[in-house]
């Protein structure tokens, strides 16, 4: 019953710890000016990960624990009864989320990614999250999900080798060392929102889904060691094994504390932030993102450079096109940009700045008619939001 229990516990900290910070991600989100677009669509993209990916799995997995410790083991109370009202309307609030996530064609449905290409991606991710945490270097801000995912590529093939191995290391030490089981468990519980099973979002990957995923691996592992620091000799720290085990220890954090302070140069700017990103992994996102800053810059051969390979990656980015026509309309060049909206259009017909966008071009190269149509579609679009 303890690892139930404790289980319990840790979806709870991971629910409860979300309720604080996603306020503080609205605080500041709400402070941001409103011309910087890039800046709004990265807090929107964090408070969505935030509620979908770590929040609602959280709290489902809390109600899973509970009910567990309720009926396998009697625990009861009129406490409970109350938090049972609770929890009915939690689950309640996460079901018409995921309701809404699904209306608003946010998941990947079964046209975009099917059942091996979900198993390929699932099986990657359990890999490469517990990979970045053991070994963090390489980390990028996008790992982005390829244009046409190939599930049988070396890569993924080798993340399902590696699951298997380590499912049956757990299995034939379920007896001996049960938290290796109970941690790895809680692990792919926490994952499964934010992997292949449920996918959204334009990422393969993602480093941030780490942080609490793996928190099951650094209590093994802080269990561990205070295990083998009894076993060398502690309270006698003096010992050579215990002195031994404290320095590793103590090298082990002083790295990951300098990996994570030269990490947090990444997040300087977004010139910083999406040049990382694409030296780490190929991405259209941050192609299409350099675009943007080396056209405001000035520099439109530059951005239209970016823009090109974006496409090649993801002819499917409408953000591409979209900012394409902006430098083109930019240097006055209409109907170069009238093309390039109306290719945005027809990935995301209902993007109101591409509809403006397209008015304006539209206007400026005489034709008021079809400007005027657009502009009237770009009304509506925001009014029905």
């Amino acid at each position: 019953m303890l690892w139930i229990k404790s289980l319990h516990i840790i979806f709870l900290v991971t629910w409860f710890a979300g309720l604080f910070y996603l306020p503080r991600l609205f605080v500041y989100h709400s402070m941001m000016a409103a011309t910087d677009r890039e800046g709004h669509e990265r807090f929107k993209v964090m408070e969505r990960k935030l509620f979908f990916g770590i929040m609602t799995p959280g709290g489902l997995l809390t109600i899973v624990f509970g009910l567990w410790l309720w009926l396998g083991y009697g625990i009861t109370g009129g406490w409970l009864y109350a938090k049972l009202a609770l929890v009915l309307l939690s689950a309640a609030g996460s079901a018409i989320a995921f309701w809404a996530m699904a209306a608003s064609g946010r998941l990947s449905g079964p046209s975009q990614l099917g059942a091996l290409d979900r198993a390929a991606i699932s099986l990657h991710a359990l890999a490469f999250y517990l990979e970045k945490t053991l070994l963090p270097v390489g980390l990028a801000p996008l790992y982005e999900l390829p244009f046409r995912l190939a599930p049988l590529a070396p890569r993924y093939l080798a993340s399902a080798a590696v699951v298997a191995a380590l499912t049956a290391l757990a299995v034939l030490l379920r007896r001996r060392v049960p938290a290796l089981a109970a941690a790895g468990i809680a692990y792919v519980v926490i994952l499964l929102p934010v992997v292949g099973v449920a996918h959204q979002g334009p990422q393969l990957a993602a480093d941030r889904y780490t942080y609490l995923a793996c928190l099951p691996w650094a209590l093994l592992a802080g269990g561990g060691l205070a295990r083998a620091w009894r076993r060398l000799g502690a309270p006698h720290a003096a010992r050579p094994g215990a002195l031994a085990l404290a320095a590793g220890a103590g090298a082990v954090l002083l790295t990951l504390g300098a990996l994570t302070w030269r990490q947090t140069g990444t997040w300087r700017d977004s010139e910083t932030l999406w040049t990382r990103a694409l030296a780490a992994s190929p991405s259209a996102i941050a192609h299409a993102k350099l675009g943007v800053l080396r056209d405001d810059a000035g520099r439109p051969e530059a951005a239209v450079a970016h823009f090109r390979a974006a496409l090649a990656l993801h002819p499917d980015l409408a953000y591409a096109h979209n900012n394409w026509g902006i430098a083109l309309a930019r240097q006055g060049k209409w109907e170069e940009a009238i093309a390039q909206y109306r290719a945005a259009l027809g990935l995301a017909p209902d993007s109101v700045e591409t509809h403006l966008n397209l008015a304006v071009a539209l206007e400026r190269a005489g034709r008021p008619a079809e400007a005027a149509e657009h502009a009237r579609a770009a009304r509506r679009l925001r009014g029905a939001r």
